[in-house]
């Protein structure tokens, strides 16, 4: 084989052959895309944030959106004293389950009236923290000491009609024989120093007031809670 004859045998060879490529072994080609992989637990922690931001931001919402305006004590009236207008301020609130208030545009509802409880400064009154004079004209007030069982367990409030009604001191006895008296709470039932029985005060007609302070010393009446009149 000549010299010539090789050379064109070359480069015929070199025509054929594949171009070699410059990418390196193992490479992937540019076209082709590695997919990320995503963690499960950013996943669930993603979710969980986000379903706490839109439970705080609803429980914003409803606190924004139930708040009212009440009636505050600007200053602190006495038990039996009159409520003046300039001894109130209004407050907006938001939701107090279980709070009694009146509301900012039921001024009348305690102004000119008496207070039938001690209304420290900065305190929301109630609706019946307020009303008539605790012993009106011809009434007399008196304390009355009762053992367990001779009174209601639910709170008795200021302004609370009740009905003395007479019992035997001891069981077996014939009761007293004296009519019942109809009376108003002047002051909430307590228990003593002791914790055997409970003290109020009580309005009563003044003509029964004898009576019926003869009643309480001696044990011998019982309170029954009645309807207004």
């Amino acid at each position: 084989m000549t010299i010539t004859q090789r050379r064109v045998r070359s480069r015929a060879l070199k025509a054929i052959e594949p171009e070699e490529t410059s990418q390196p072994l193992g490479s992937h080609p540019a076209e082709v895309r590695l997919r990320a992989r995503r963690s499960p637990r950013l996943i669930a922690l993603g979710i969980l944030v986000a379903a706490l931001g839109g439970l705080g931001g609803a429980a914003l919402l409803t606190t924004s959106t139930h708040t009212r305006s009440v009636l505050v004590m600007a200053r602190p009236v006495a038990r039996g004293d009159l409520i003046e207008a300039s001894d109130l301020a209004v407050a907006t609130i938001g939701p107090a389950p279980g709070v009694r208030t009146v509301p900012a545009s039921d001024l009348s509802r305690l102004v000119g009236r008496t207070a039938r409880v001690d209304l420290p400064a900065g305190s929301l009154p109630g609706p019946d923290a307020a009303g008539d004079p605790l012993v009106p004209a011809d009434y007399a007030q008196v304390g009355l000491r009762l053992e367990a069982g001779r009174l209601p367990v639910s709170e008795l409030p200021p302004g609370t009609a009740i009905q003395l009604v007479p019992v035997s001191a001891t069981a077996g006895d014939p009761a007293p024989d004296v009519t019942p008296v109809r009376a108003v709470v002047v002051q909430p039932a307590r228990g003593t120093d002791t914790g055997s029985a409970m003290v109020l005060d009580v309005a009563v007609p003044s003509d029964k007031a004898v009576e019926v302070a003869q009643l309480a010393a001696r044990g011998e009446v019982a309170v029954v809670r009645v309807g207004q009149a």
